[in-house]
Formats: structure tokens, C-alpha cells, sequence
């Protein structure tokens, strides 16, 4: 069997090794006791070695499924050098291709700007990006953008929207609509939940959702549509944590990331969009999480009722394990 690297986190660890899935419960020093580890055939990683033209390597790229058979890898950076191309990897033909996006007048690529850290989410068709980081072109400068982008996956077309966009929350515009990067966003129905992230006007992180409608482009901070007299938990100020959505209910799970001031995170949170509220959840497996450090720069995604996080960095260390984080079956929460 290979050597595997396994860091704790006290929930359940879905590590491959040798591409097998060993599934196991680790102790909050990174123990796994040998009756707690369970073999699952038939399961792991694999080479699907696609031909085209890949992506260049790079970090902080919006990646999103066009719900069919397509994958799109948009922005990004290396080495001080930020993006703003598309390519698309086909399922059925098991390729890469770059998407050169159609003018939309002359001389004009109608493209967004370069940039990496922005955040996107696909509805019918359509690539929705907003924010992300600027580089300046000596790469001595970075900056935060606020403009929202649709990308037609039929046309190749880019469209900003920035001027089709109604901001129903004056509060944005010192948030997010000053500039942010770091945030995630995952869609909901027609709505595209925003969270946290870094503002450059505020020079900090936030702990604030916004909400952009991907049919009427409005944009609403979500403390706006509660009770203002009510005191409700929610997350702490954080930028590079992961959020995905309950397959079937209105949820949304927030998961990891850190702060300006490098402390980082290991909860767990629900977003209920009936009611707006989070709710930290409680399971045993989170309470006992390992809290020398947290997850950050992770890649997460909703599957079977887990939240199943790849990478990421913490507590000083790279991550390449596979951790899978019971979502439904928690018991009653705290915060509600």
C-alpha cells in the first residue's frame, strides 16, 4: 500500500490511497482506531488523462458545470499574473477546449478583466461571475473588483451587468460592491448566495451574505430582510471558505476559511433562505473537530448528504485528502 498523509480534522476522512477509499474516523490528535476503518471497494481517484488544451496551472479560478456534460475553468493567477480566459472540459469526449468569447461590438472583446479569488455560479446555460482580485500588470499591485459578468454558454458572449443591476441594499456599496475578493457563492433556485470574502474598502474581511438574483439582477444584503431588532448568530468575518446548497431544501453550508488576521476555521454553518438565519451546527463529529487550525483555499461540493472537501491549506500544511462532513443527519443546532 502507498503512503498516505492524513491530517485530522475529527470528522469523517475519506482518504484514497493506492485508489481505494478508506474511510476513516480520526480522534482530534489524528488517530484512527483500526476497528474504525472501513475498506470501500470499487471507489478512488482516476486518470482520465483528457487530450485538448488544458487550462495553464494556476490558482483561485471560478470553476462551475454547465449542469449537463461541460465543465468551465474562468480566471485565476500565477506567479503574479492574473487571467480572464475560459476553457470548457467536455465529459463525453473526455477534452479540453479554449473558449474564445465572440465580440459584442468593434473592437471591443466585451471580456471581464483579469482577475483570480472572484466567485461564480451557472443558471440555465449562463456563467455568472462577480468580484475576484485584480494584479496590476508589474504585478506589484492588487485590487478588488465589484462588477458582476453573464457568460452565455451558447453564444460565447460576455455581458456585464453592472448596468442592468438594481441594488436594493444601499449597505452593499461599502461591502461588496466596494471591491472583494476571497468570498464564495453557490446558487439557490434563482438566487445567488454571496458570503464573506475580503473588502478592500473596509480593509478586512466580512461576515455579511449578499443576494443577486439571476433573473431580475437585484442585489440585496441579507441582513435586510430580517428582523434588525434580533440577535442572531452567524459566522465569523472570513475569506476562502467554501459554500455549497441542500440538494432538495432551501440550505445552504458554509464550511472553513480564515481571516485578515490568519486565525482560521473549522465550523460548520447552515443558512436556512426560508428564514435567513444561520445556525452553527452541532454535530459531534464537528464539535470534535481538531482546533490547532482550520481549512482554507479548500474546494468543496454536496454529495449524498455529505459536504466533501478536497485540499486546501491550514495549521501551516497543504491538504491533497478527500474529508467528507455529515450534512442532514446532525442533530438539533444552536444559534436558530
Amino acid at each position: 500500500m502507498g503512503a498516505s498523509n492524513a491530517q485530522s480534522f475529527g470528522f469523517d476522512t475519506v482518504l484514497f490511497v493506492d485508489g481505494v477509499v478508506v474511510d476513516m474516523v480520526l480522534d482530534k490528535f489524528g488517530v484512527a482506531a483500526p476497528e474504525q476503518v472501513v475498506w470501500m471497494d470499487g471507489s478512488g481517484f482516476e486518470d482520465v488523462k483528457p487530450s485538448g488544451n488544458p487550462p495553464p496551472p494556476r490558482v483561485g479560478a471560478v470553476l462551475a458545470s454547465d449542469g449537463d456534460s461541460s465543465i468551465y475553468v474562468y480566471g485565476g493567477e500565477r506567479s503574479g499574473i492574473a487571467y480572464s480566459d475560459l476553457f470548457r472540459y467536455e465529459e463525453t469526449s473526455n477534452s479540453w477546449e479554449y473558449v474564445d468569447p465572440l465580440s459584442l461590438g468593434v473592437n471591443d472583446k466585451r471580456s471581464p478583466a483579469p482577475r483570480s479569488y472572484a466567485a461564480g455560479v451557472s443558471y440555465n446555460k449562463q456563467l455568472f461571475v462577480f468580484g475576484g482580485r485584480s494584479i496590476s500588470k508589474s504585478g506589484s499591485q492588487l485590487g478588488a473588483l465589484s462588477d458582476v459578468w453573464r457568460f452565455d454558454m451558447d453564444t460565447h458572449e460576455w455581458h456585464g451587468l453592472d448596468d442592468m443591476s438594481t441594488v436594493v441594499s444601499s449597505s452593499l456599496m461599502e461591502k461588496f460592491l466596494s471591491g472583494v475578493y476571497g468570498h464564495s457563492a453557490v446558487r439557490v433556485g434563482t438566487k445567488m448566495i454571496i458570503h464573506g470574502g475580503y473588502s478592500a474598502k473596509l480593509g478586512r474581511t466580512m461576515e455579511e451574505t449578499m443576494i443577486f438574483d439571476l433573473e431580475t439582477y437585484d442585489m440585496f444584503d441579507m441582513r435586510d430582510l430580517v428582523d434588525p431588532t434580533a440577535i442572531l448568530a452567524r459566522p465569523q468575518r472570513r475569506m476562502h471558505h467554501t459554500t455549497v446548497a441542500h440538494p432538495t431544501e432551501p440550505f445552504v453550508y458554509l464550511f472553513g476559511g480564515y481571516d485578515e488576521f490568519s486565525n482560521e476555521f473549522v465550523d460548520l454553518w447552515q443558512l436556512d433562505l426560508t428564514t435567513y438565519k444561520w445556525s452553527q451546527l452541532t454535530d459531534e463529529r464537528v464539535s470534535s473537530m481538531n482546533t490547532r487550525g482550520g481549512l482554507y483555499q479548500h474546494a468543496s461540493v454536496s454529495s449524498d448528504g455529505f459536504l466533501m472537501s478536497y485540499g486546501g491549506q491550514g495549521y501551516g500544511n497543504l491538504y491533497g485528502i478527500f474529508q467528507g462532513i455529515p450534512l442532514y443527519s446532525a442533530p438539533p443546532q444552536v444559534g436558530a
